[in-house]
């Protein structure tokens, strides 16, 4: 009872910390961490946790490599800082998994904080679109709205990498909430899109795009087109209206995507960056450089004066440099067998539904991770304690199911 209490008090309040910065999610994770390391073989040895132990030992062979890697690196205790204490992501997953799957009503909760923190950061960033400052008075930089992050331009990337969540865990939980909560959840869910294309970001508006077509495409696959498709066209035609009319987010998502998405290096920092990486990568195939260590080896090997940065703003060109051939298939062969799982549903789709809602449910979990995997877009640092976070939260919601559920259908083991 104590552990589960300790574990709700530090994992409920986490879309609220990771608001708040860097610091307080990764000592809650920490905190998290350090406890199931102590209680490891308990948890561990645990039934319901059989259908993940393939993938909690391939987190281990990751964990491995990526220690391998900083040792024979050229700075180790640099790079030691971020692989060595990598394993609380996993000791997080399997402590999260454990009590999750015997608490029916941590799904709910859960739901019921992102559903405040996304009223909360929605409503707060479109009133600082419309009047140039936010609830706190606090003005945005560069006319694009940052909302209670302050400085930093990542509102429509938080929003989108918890959306899928947000809405998987309501349609999972749409039997078990009252009429309230469930106008309140499908406020969250459409003025965070509404946000997400206000803000201006184009990987965010990218992921959402990819987030509401595959939802479309399994829509059309059992309904057809009837009004619900007519509804989410209308919908989306709300979403994507704003970057028309509006001068500003037309030139940041139009305009300035032809020199983001320039071949040439001397055009596009990202192109740059990539280039730079990849002849990182060249030098050090098997195991890279090591991790976080893409800003000590970049000047090396920099392909234009936008080469330097703290990484390459694409995890899996940094998983090649820092990590070489081996981290990097390790990391894109989950993202297949996500993408795998969500075409399984797809063709094998009559077989599969059982209940609609838990279908819809359980996939749009699947989308979350799949998006946050996503290979062609600019990224945060695979490293980093906050990108990090967006990566483990859907997967241990995801997993957290299949132990709860032990359904075949989506069992990966």
């Amino acid at each position: 009872m104590i552990t589960n209490k300790f574990f709700l008090f530090l994992f409920l309040p986490l879309p609220f910390l990771i608001i708040s910065g860097p610091f307080l999610p990764d000592l809650a994770i920490s905190l998290m961490g350090i406890f199931c390391l102590f209680n490891f073989k308990t948890y561990f040895n645990l039934d319901a946790l059989k259908n993940i132990k393939k993938f909690i030992i391939f987190l281990f062979i990751f964990y491995f490599f990526i220690l391998l890697s900083s040792l024979l690196s050229e700075d180790i205790l640099f790079s030691f800082e971020s692989s060595f204490f990598y394993f609380r992501f996993i000791f997080f997953l399997v402590l999260s998994c454990s009590i999750i799957s015997s608490n029916e009503s941590f799904t709910k909760y859960f739901l019921y904080a992102l559903i405040l923190s996304f009223l909360v950061l929605s409503i707060d960033g479109i009133y600082e679109f419309i009047f140039d400052f936010n609830l706190l008075g606090v003005k945005g930089p560069e006319n694009r709205i940052s909302g209670l992050f302050g400085n930093e331009w990542i509102i429509g990337s938080y929003l989108i990498r918890l959306l899928p969540i947000l809405v998987g865990l309501f349609l999972l939980n749409l039997k078990k909430i009252n009429f309230t909560i469930k106008i309140l959840s499908v406020s969250a869910i459409f003025l965070s899109s509404l946000t997400i294309g206000l803000s201006g970001e184009r990987t965010a508006l990218l992921l959402w795009t990819i987030f509401f077509f595959i939802n479309f495409l399994f829509i059309i696959r059992i309904y057809k087109f009837n009004k619900l498709t007519f509804l989410m066209i209308l919908i989306l035609s709300i979403i994507i209206s704003p970057i028309f009319l509006n001068d500003n987010l037309n030139k940041r998502i139009t305009l300035d995507l032809k020199s983001h998405s320039s071949i040439d290096p001397n055009n596009s920092v990202y192109t740059s960056m990539y280039l730079t990486s990849f002849s990182m990568f060249v030098e050090r195939p098997l195991l890279g450089h090591g991790p976080k260590m893409y800003r000590i080896k970049c000047d090396d090997f920099k392909k234009s004066f936008n080469s330097c940065n703290t990484h390459p703003h694409n995890f899996y060109m940094q998983l090649l440099a820092e990590t070489g051939i081996i981290g990097f298939l390790l990391v894109f062969s989950f993202f297949i067998f996500i993408f795998y799982r969500i075409l399984i549903m797809f063709f094998f789709i009559n077989k599969l539904k059982k209940n609609k809602l838990n279908f819809f449910g359980i996939l749009n979990l699947l989308i979350s991770i799949f998006i946050n995997f996503w290979p062609l877009i600019p990224t945060g640092s695979f490293f980093n304690n906050r990108y990090s976070l967006f990566l483990y939260i859907p997967i241990v919601i995801y997993f957290s199911f299949l132990v709860k559920k032990d359904n075949k259908d989506y069992n990966f083991s």
